[in-house]
C-alpha cells in the first residue's frame, strides 16, 4: 500500500478500545504528519472540529451528516495549514479521533483514498473500562440515557458499542480501505499486527515503538 502525502490515516474506535496506543505507535514511525496532539494522540484542533459538527448536527450522538452545510474541507485545510502542514510535506497525515466514525461520510466524502483504522476491543471490556473511567461520564446522565432508550450506564455504553459496529460495516459495504487492529494482543508482548500494519501503510517499525510501548504496559 502507498500511501500519497494527502491521504491521511483516519484512526477510529469506540472511546477506551485502545486507539490511542495505536496512533501513539504511528506516531513514532518518522513517516506520519501528526500536527499538535492532545494527550491522547488526537489532532487538538480536528478534535474540537468534530466535537462541533456533532454537538450541532446531532439529536442522539450521533449527527444528522445530511444536514451539515459547512465547507468541512476548507475548514479541515485551513486547521492543517496553521499547525504548520502545507503542501511541501512529504508524510501522508493521521488522525485519531472516535467520533470519525459517526462523521465517516463527511471525511470519505473529502478523502476517499484515506486509509481507515478501526481499533477494535471486545464489548465487556469496553463497557467495564468506561464505567471505571472517572471522566467517561456521557451515559451517567439520566437524560442521555433516556434518550436513546436505555435505563442503566453499562446499556448505554452497549448501545454505543453496537451502533458503532453499525457504522463499520455500513463503512466496509461503502468499500472503505479499512484495516482492524486489535491492541490486546500488544499488552500481551506481541508486537506482529503492529509491525505488519506499519508495513502495510509503508511505514517503519523500530526498537523505539516496541520499548516504548513495553514500558508503558508495564508501567500500567
Amino acid at each position: 500500500m502507498n500511501l500519497h502525502k494527502n491521504n491521511p490515516i483516519f484512526v477510529t474506535g469506540v472511546e477506551r478500545s485502545g486507539a490511542s496506543l495505536i496512533a501513539r505507535a504511528l506516531s513514532m514511525t518518522g513517516g506520519v504528519w501528526t500536527g499538535s496532539m492532545t494527550g491522547m494522540y488526537e489532532n487538538f484542533r480536528l478534535k474540537h472540529l468534530c466535537e462541533d459538527l456533532v454537538s450541532t448536527y446531532s439529536e442522539n450522538l450521533f449527527p444528522e451528516v445530511d444536514k451539515v452545510n459547512m465547507d468541512l474541507k476548507a475548514s479541515v485545510e485551513y486547521n492543517l495549514l496553521v499547525q504548520g502542514r502545507n503542501e511541501f510535506d512529504e508524510n501522508p497525515w493521521m488522525f485519531k479521533s472516535s467520533l470519525l466514525t459517526p462523521l465517516w461520510k463527511l471525511y470519505t466524502d473529502l478523502y476517499p483514498d484515506a486509509v481507515w483504522i478501526v481499533v477494535r476491543r471486545k464489548p465487556t471490556e469496553i463497557v467495564n473500562s468506561c464505567v471505571k473511567t472517572n471522566w467517561m461520564c456521557t451515559f451517567k446522565n439520566p437524560e442521555i440515557r433516556k434518550l436513546v432508550g436505555v435505563t442503566t450506564e453499562e446499556e448505554g455504553w452497549m448501545w454505543l458499542i453496537h451502533k458503532y459496529e453499525a457504522e463499520w460495516v455500513k463503512m466496509k459495504s461503502h468499500g472503505l480501505n479499512m484495516i482492524f487492529v486489535w491492541p490486546d494482543r500488544v499488552l500481551e508482548n506481541d508486537f506482529s499486527q503492529l509491525q505488519s500494519l506499519c508495513t502495510d501503510l509503508g511505514l517503519s517499525w523500530n526498537q523505539k515503538i516496541e520499548q516504548t510501548l513495553t514500558e508503558l504496559i508495564h508501567k500500567k
